[in-house]
């Protein structure tokens, strides 16, 4: 696991909700339109593009559709990508910023497609929840909250805390381990409340580096 190539410069986490159980499955990508970092250093036809499975590393067969650097419109259409039956939130990657990159795409067939988003926004601070081991003895959580009967938050997971980092830096980068999916559930009294959770608004995002 790690960083796809040195030449890449960026990458974008690709937050794909898994609902079919089916694998392999599509994933089309809308490439959004106000993601200026990626349109400010994505080559013009898209040549250094590269889909990129959840381990950093494993390039994906893919295809680009509808491409126009100029009004910012693409869709990256991913064919036969391995997950599990399990249902939840799979992450891929999206790297970019290579000018000395060729183009990798290759012919796709593309059905019953999930989708792929790419999240624009940080989480907040003051919503904001390192993931790390409790301690022994403790019969609370250390990350607390409190939030409105009818209120509706965004929460972040740093996940950064668990994830090991390379010894020594591979590919310019010291990224090691990474998530694969993940299913975020809200209990009360050991019962699952679905209600208070939609797990199709999960969202990966890295931020300087690290999930």
């Amino acid at each position: 696991m790690g960083w796809y190539d040195s030449a890449w410069r960026f990458r974008a986490a690709v937050s794909v909700a898994h609902t079919s159980g089916v694998t392999p499955q599509d994933v089309t990508i809308a490439l959004p339109a106000n993601f200026d970092h990626f349109w400010n250093n994505v080559e013009s036809a898209a040549e250094d593009l590269r889909l990129v499975a959840a381990d950093g590393e494993t390039l994906l067969n893919y295809s680009i559709t509808g491409f126009n650097s100029t009004n910012r419109t693409g869709t990256v259409e991913g064919d036969g990508i391995t997950m599990t039956a399990n249902s939840g939130m799979y992450l891929l990657w999206i790297y970019y910023g290579n000018s000395a990159a060729s183009d990798a795409q290759v012919a796709t067939t593309i059905a019953s497609a999930e989708t792929g988003a790419i999240e624009l926004a940080e989480p907040s601070i003051s919503h904001a929840n390192r993931i790390q081991p409790e301690q022994i003895g403790d019969d609370r959580p250390r990350g607390r909250m409190q939030k409105g009967a009818a209120e509706q938050l965004y929460i972040g997971f740093d996940a950064r805390p668990v994830l090991r980092s390379r010894a020594q830096a591979s590919a310019s980068s010291r990224v090691y381990e990474e998530v694969f999916y993940a299913i975020v559930t809200v209990e009360a009294a050991g019962s699952p409340q679905s209600s208070m959770v939609d797990g199709a608004k999960q969202r990966f995002i890295e931020i300087r580096g690290a999930l």
